[in-house]
């Protein structure tokens, strides 16, 4: 329409909307349609597994709390404990 107008072309600016509305609407279906078909069987197969409580190992110090620092590699080390004084 923009170009129509710029060109010297007669525009009824009053269908805007329509234009608008029918470019939001597509977008939307497109993007459901997209969701639908790009399911794969290995998908559905994750998302009907229910996870169990605790499934995620998480890793722990050996403190029971969790790691304290991680090197350059990306792998956590450990706070040592504190080791008791000897008398």
């Amino acid at each position: 329409m923009l170009v129509q107008q710029i060109a010297g072309g007669t525009v009824t600016w009053e269908q805007l909307p329509a234009y608008w509305g029918a470019e939001l609407l597509a977008g939307v279906l497109a993007a459901l349609a997209y969701g639908v078909l790009s399911r794969t069987r290995a998908d559905v197969a994750v998302a009907a597994t229910p996870a169990g409580v605790g499934a995620t190992p998480v890793p722990v110090g050996p403190d029971g709390g969790p790691p304290h620092q991680s090197t350059d590699d990306g792998q956590p080390t450990f706070a040592q404990p504190a080791k008791a004084p000897r008398s």
